[in-house]
C-alpha cells in the first residue's frame, strides 16, 4: 500500500482556458489549479519513490478540509464538535 499525505486544503479543479495563438487554439490551465497541481506533484515526488504504477489502482481519498470562517460561533462550535459535518462549495 502506498500512503501520501499532501498537507495543503484541497483546491477544485478549474475549468481551462483558451487562447487564439495566430490559426491555432491553445488550453491552459487556470493559475490556481495549476500551482495546486504543482504542490500536490511536489509532495508525490518527495514521497513516493517507486517506479511508475501501471495497471488498475484502487485510490481510496481521505479529503479534510478546514471549517468555513463564514458562519455563526453556535454552528462552528456544532462542527468542530464532529455534531454536524462542515460543508464548503469549491472555489
Amino acid at each position: 500500500m502506498i500512503k501520501l499525505t499532501i498537507p495543503s486544503e484541497p483546491i477544485a479543479q478549474g475549468r481551462p482556458r483558451f487562447v487564439s495563438r495566430g490559426k491555432f487554439v491553445s488550453t491552459y490551465d487556470p493559475p490556481k489549479s495549476k500551482a495546486y497541481k504543482e504542490i500536490v506533484a511536489q509532495y508525490a515526488r518527495e514521497q513516493y519513490h517507486g517506479k511508475l504504477l501501471e495497471g488498475q489502482l484502487y485510490v481510496v481519498l481521505n479529503v479534510f478540509r478546514s471549517v468555513q470562517k463564514s458562519i455563526s460561533k453556535a454552528e462552528r462550535a456544532r462542527r468542530l464538535s464532529g455534531a454536524h459535518r462542515p460543508t464548503v462549495n469549491p472555489t
